[in-house]
């Protein structure tokens, strides 16, 4: 079974895909909040 993590690195990746190329890692973290 997956560390409960992964569920939210799973959904930053999908969300990473989709953001500007040049989006910092405070950027994503913020807009999946």
């Amino acid at each position: 079974d997956f560390n409960p993590i992964e569920k939210t690195f799973s959904a930053l990746k999908k969300r990473r895909q989709g953001m500007q190329e040049g989006t910092t890692i405070d950027q994503l973290i913020v807009s999946y909040c």
